[in-house]
């Protein structure tokens, strides 16, 4: 069976859009590219956040409170059927530590992972955006750059966010079609070998 894909758009968090989770979910641009979001509330996509930066105190709850979260998120996630999309804007500022409890919990899902800044700099690297989770990601193409402006509404991020997953389902099926290539040609190398002997 073929691995699903995990996108994770990590943020920074979109100017306009204050409930990323909300806003996308069961969006028409993502429903027609094929990628569904857990089946979660906003709430629940805040206590994952919380427990995963281990930020109870400083919004004063008690970690007994949301601890579960993100794996009740991940647990959503694997039920779906096909490609996930999950907005966590604040796991952009997550340490190394932080970021290892997070991919853990998306264990057997291949991961790319999609940043939003206000502005980009070409001059730096897609993968020094992403920090920590730079680690977790295989390949470089599965970094996503999508850059925002201050008046984007949550339509034009559900619509940036399902043209990102189609390029990269695209460029995955290309690298497919590449050793598949090369897969026929050792083939047919073989048969005219044993057709020589």
């Amino acid at each position: 069976m073929a691995k699903r894909t995990v996108y994770l758009h990590l943020g920074p968090a979109v100017p306009g859009t204050a409930t990323p989770h909300d806003a996308l979910r069961d969006h028409p641009a993502l429903v027609a590219a094929g990628v569904a979001l857990p089946a979660v509330d906003q709430e629940d996509m805040d206590r994952a956040d919380i427990e995963i930066r281990r930020r109870h105190k400083a919004v004063g709850v008690r970690r007994k409170d949301v601890e579960g979260a993100w794996a009740r998120v991940c647990r959503k996630a694997y039920k779906l059927k096909g490609d996930v999309l999950v907005s966590q804007p604040g796991f952009l500022d997550a340490d190394p530590d932080q970021v290892a409890l997070a991919v853990d919990g998306l264990v057997g899902m291949r991961l790319h992972v999609i940043v939003t800044p206000d502005a980009v700099d070409d001059a730096i690297a897609p993968v020094d955006l992403v920090g920590p989770w730079a680690a977790y990601v295989k390949r470089d193409s599965r970094i996503h750059v999508l850059p925002v402006v201050d008046s984007m509404t949550a339509d034009e991020l559900a619509a940036d966010l399902a043209r990102v997953v189609l390029l990269a389902r695209e460029a995955e099926v290309e690298r497919q079609l590449v050793k598949l290539g090369k897969q026929r040609r050792r083939i047919r190398e073989r048969l005219t070998r044993v057709d020589a002997a």
